[in-house]
């Protein structure tokens, strides 16, 4: 996958949910010292939010990506056509029918 703003390194405090929802279906390469692996955002979803003085809507993020290899939760960096180079902390929640789910949850 060509992804022409890899070298844009996104602003996290500035990404909000808005950033997100219009990529729904659409392709990140998660990026390892050893390879690049796909993922597809395959939701994005507001949280609660939580005490008067919030900075921005709470929400999530829910990746699909290959069974094999599983990740650990860690940040990594996550390159897309539309927004750049995001640096995200993402945790394996499990199997969902034949891909392997990641979230990623901002506050």
């Amino acid at each position: 996958m060509d992804v022409p703003n890899m070298g844009r390194l996104a602003l996290m405090e500035n990404l909000s949910i808005e950033s997100f929802q219009p990529l729904v279906g659409g392709a990140f390469q998660l990026q390892t010292e050893s390879s690049n692996l796909g993922l597809v955002l395959a939701e994005c979803s507001p949280l609660k939010v939580s005490g008067p003085n919030v900075k921005r809507k709470p929400f999530r993020l829910i990746f699909n990506g290959a069974l094999q290899p599983i990740l650990p939760q860690r940040i990594y960096r996550l390159a897309n056509a539309e927004l750049g180079t995001l640096d995200m902390f993402i945790v394996p929640i499990g199997p969902q029918g034949d891909h392997m789910q990641y979230e990623a949850v901002f506050t």
